[in-house]
């Protein structure tokens, strides 16, 4: 939605002037899942998403995103789910 990123960064460092889903890069230092191990913490709430090493330490995981299950979406293996803060819960 656009509401959910337009105060977040979301072009691809990579390809300038590209947008990307904040989702995929760490929020923190832009790692991608596969740079930051194999994992990205994905927040339910907000498009924040961290690796491990910048994982909030409000953060509560909550494993899967099951409001994106009937659109169709399948859970990525190098994703899981949290809400970064109280707020996000």
């Amino acid at each position: 939605h656009w509401e959910c990123i337009q105060d977040t960064n979301c072009t691809d460092p990579d390809r300038p002037g590209k947008w990307q889903c904040p989702h995929h890069r760490c929020m923190a230092c832009e790692k991608t899942a596969a740079a930051a191990g194999g994992l990205l913490f994905r927040c339910r709430g907000c498009a924040n998403a961290f690796c491990e090493d910048h994982l909030p330490e409000t953060h509560l995981i909550v494993g899967k995103c099951p409001r994106l299950e009937p659109l169709g979406f399948r859970h990525p293996p190098q994703a899981c789910y949290i809400h970064c803060d109280s707020f996000c819960a």
